[in-house]
């Protein structure tokens, strides 16, 4: 009875050893992600003498030849494609003449890139910097500064063209140069009576 116990313990484990090994598994890491992803497979309990393992991205091939050790596990490193749908997607592993194995990758949008701010030039103004003060001109002061360009004020009926400003001044020429003629005449003809009556007596 107990020969047969051990048996029977011995049968269950050898079944649960060749189940396990029946059994071949994949993780992805990581398991989501947009296309261009890299992603690394961890394959384990794979028959390590029948073949080499192919990879299969939906119906597009990623990997192949991939080699699997004694111990039963591979490992192998992939890009999602970038024509993979939206969504939840397969992953085939592909052995010994058909599917071996498969799990899903999850796809997100891709995440567009920031628009590019374009940076002004430098300016190449050779002017300087804007007064902000009575003191930003030199050799003025700010009476000079404050004070409002504009027409200069009106000096009253004198003031316009020369023309205006000579022509009232002409007779008074005329007047003072008729009286100086005149005083003149009046000496001379003075001055000619005296000599007429000197000669008289």
């Amino acid at each position: 009875m107990v020969a047969g116990m051990a048996i029977a313990l011995l049968n269950t484990s050898t079944l649960a050893k060749a189940d396990t090994t029946s059994s071949p598994h994949v993780l992805l890491d990581p398991s989501s992600g947009p296309p261009g992803t890299s992603v690394t497979v961890h394959g384990s309990s794979f028959c390590s003498s029948c073949g080499g393992i192919e990879i299969d991205f939906l119906t597009t091939p990623v990997a192949k030849g991939l080699t699997v050790a004694s111990d039963g596990s591979f490992q192998a490193t992939f890009l999602v494609p970038g024509s993979a749908l939206a969504g939840t997607d397969t992953v085939n592993v592909y052995g010994q003449g058909g599917l071996l194995t498969q799990t899903t990758f999850s796809m997100t949008p891709s995440i567009p890139a920031p628009p590019s701010t374009a940076t002004p030039p430098p300016s190449t103004s050779s002017a300087g910097p804007t007064p902000s003060g009575p003191s930003a001109i030199p050799g003025t002061t700010p009476s000079m500064i404050s004070s409002p360009v504009g027409p200069s004020p009106t000096l009253g009926p004198s003031a316009g063209p020369p023309s205006a400003r000579i022509t009232p001044t002409a007779p008074r020429l005329a007047f003072v140069l008729g009286v100086t003629v005149a005083l003149i005449s009046a000496a001379l003809l003075a001055a000619l009576a005296l000599i007429a009556l000197r000669r008289r007596r």
